[in-house]
Parts: C-alpha cells; structure tokens; sequence
C-alpha cells in the first residue's frame, strides 16, 4: 500500500479514537456523571467508530 495511504488511515483511526474519549468527557461535564441517555448515545458512537477504525484496517 501507499505509505502515504496508510499514514493517513493511521491519522484517521487515532481522530476517531480521540472522537470517542471526547464524547466521554463531554457526557460528563454538566454533572460529573454519565446518564443513562448519555450511556446510550455513547454506546452508538462506541459502535460506530470500531466499525470505522475496522472497516479501515481491511483496506
């Protein structure tokens, strides 16, 4: 592959990675707690980016 390419799939995988922890401190800075809407909507977005970061890793 392109090394080019799979510098930039890596960029990517990390961007989506940091996404998911930025959500989580997100859900719990109103009140220092996640809940239960919060802990569903992060299950999603959890869900989403592995799918993400796996779909890349098959390219």
């Amino acid at each position: 592959m392109n090394p080019y390419i799979a510098s930039q799939i890596l960029n990517a995988q990390a961007m989506a990675r940091n996404f998911e922890q930025a959500c989580q401190q997100a859900a719990k800075q109103d009140d220092g707690a996640i809940s239960k809407e919060e802990e569903k909507a992060l299950k999603k977005v959890h869900a989403i980016t592995q799918r993400f970061i796996n779909d890349l890793d098959k390219l």
